[in-house]
């Protein structure tokens, strides 16, 4: 780049390295940022002004350190920068900031694994920010330093399923080996087949319409024989909440009450029948 100001990137606030537990993700940014400018080697003082630099190595060279110490010093907040004063080049820079905050990593690392397979998947939410949340931790125990096994991440994002995917989280444990990514995708999928789902799985699950019902008594529609006006008042039975059969219409009830008693039943027979039939109110 033709100037210094080109090869500066300024992380939002929220990214910049605060401490220890920030060390892993910002490292991550801060080394891409320098391989995309070929700083790394810089910062990590394999690239040494030699001794017998001319002027001209010694300015490009002191440039480039300029550039690269910038772009720590913008990047990281109050704390940071006064482990950092007094420094004189970017490898100072990051190597105090390394020695700093790199050498608490253990409890960092110990801490997102405890969240990584303590961690639990919520279902009235969406699953991919959460899934890319776990792996995003994962990354971090790696940036680290430690190795965190592929398979045991998957059987960690099993164990967070929630209860609504437990026939999912069976079929996958079944299995000899797992990869992450083919469990993230297996979940996504049933996530995305169960979200197509609602329409249909409502309207089956919609109480019958009352109004087709016919009462084995009065032949009538709208209601049971449990609820049948006419074959309670035949047998002398009180007269019942009418809501039982999800609010029939009135209309109903009322050609009851007008028409005449013209069904001769059995009255030992229609008892039973009332009396065996159970108040459905779907």
């Amino acid at each position: 780049m033709s100037s210094e100001t080109t090869t500066l990137i300024k992380f939002p606030a929220d990214q910049h390295l605060t401490g220890a537990e920030s060390w892993a993700t910002w490292e991550f940014r801060q080394r891409a940022v320098f391989e995309l400018y070929g700083l790394l080697d810089l910062v990590e003082g394999k690239d040494k002004l030699a001794d017998d630099a001319k002027t001209a190595e010694i300015t490009a060279w002191t440039l480039r350190d300029r550039q690269a110490r910038l772009q720590i010093t913008f990047n990281i907040g109050t704390g940071p920068i006064e482990a950092a004063l007094g420094c004189k080049t970017a490898h100072e820079v990051w190597s105090r900031l390394e020695d700093r905050y790199r050498g608490k990593g253990f409890q960092r690392a110990a801490h997102l694994i405890t969240e990584i397979f303590r961690g639990e998947l919520v279902a009235e939410e969406p699953l991919e920010p959460q899934l890319n949340a776990l792996s995003s931790k994962a990354r971090m125990v790696r940036a680290l330093g430690f190795d965190l096994n592929d398979n045991l991440l998957a059987i960690a994002i099993t164990l967070a399923l929630p209860s609504s995917l437990e026939t999912l989280r069976t079929v996958l444990q079944a299995q000899d080996k797992l990869a992450s990514e083919d469990v993230v995708a297996k979940i996504l999928q049933a996530e995305a087949s169960r979200n197509a789902l609602p329409d249909s799985a409502f309207k089956a699950n919609l109480p019958r319409n009352s109004s087709k019902r016919k009462c084995d008594f009065c032949k009538k529609s709208g209601h049971s024989l449990a609820t049948c006006f006419k074959a309670r008042k035949k047998l002398g039975l009180s007269e019942i909440d009418s809501s039982a059969d999800d609010a029939a219409p009135s209309s109903s009830t009322s050609s009851q009450k007008a028409s005449g008693a013209d069904e001769k039943k059995d009255d030992g027979n229609t008892h039973a029948k009332v009396a065996r039939e159970p108040y459905r109110l779907f």
